[in-house]
């Protein structure tokens, strides 16, 4: 499989392409819940100044470890789509960047990534395709107001608005 495109895409879950990832919330949880922890102790220990002792990580309660699992085996699809090298997508109004994240890990190989109709894309899904597909060419994310394009010839991005033109509907001319 080379060439994938898919219209229509209304019914798409935001959760699909990170469930083919075997991304689980539960690890992203709780590397969150560590990091929020290691800043709520550093904050602490500015906010007690220097006439105390500071806390130590043994003082606070332990947050669970992730458990690094074995990699599982991806399923036909996602193990499909990592030999895509044009990818055109549109009318997924539910991807989210956290989707596209997973989307350019799965598309590995990619050249060419089109996304269309994305409305809550940002600069994020751009990075995301330039740092997980090896062979990235192109990518274009058309949204409602923007168009945002990188390609390898120009590294750079190309930010577009959308413009709406309001045309009246007189001739120019006055009777009376």
């Amino acid at each position: 499989l080379q060439t994938l495109v898919l219209r229509n895409c209304e019914g798409l879950s935001e959760g699909l392409f990170p469930r083919w990832c075997n991304r689980g919330d539960r690890q992203e949880e709780a590397f969150a819940v560590q990091q929020l922890d290691k800043v709520l102790l550093s904050s602490l220990n500015v906010s007690l100044g220097s006439g105390s002792r500071p806390l130590q990580p043994a003082m606070m309660p332990q947050t669970p470890q992730i458990k690094r699992r074995k990699p599982h085996q991806r399923t036909p699809a996602a193990s499909a789509l990592r030999s895509v090298t044009y990818f055109s997508l549109g009318g997924a109004a539910s991807l989210s960047d956290r989707s596209c994240d997973a989307l350019a890990e799965l598309l590995h190989d990619a050249q060419t990534v089109d996304l269309r109709g994305c409305p809550m894309l940002t600069e994020e899904t751009l990075r995301s395709f330039r740092k997980g597909c090896r062979f990235i060419r192109s990518v274009c994310v058309v949204m409602r107001e923007r168009t945002l394009t990188w390609t390898a010839l120009t590294s750079s991005v190309k930010k577009q608005r959308h413009r709406k033109s309001c045309y009246s509907g007189s001739s120019g001319t006055e009777s009376n």
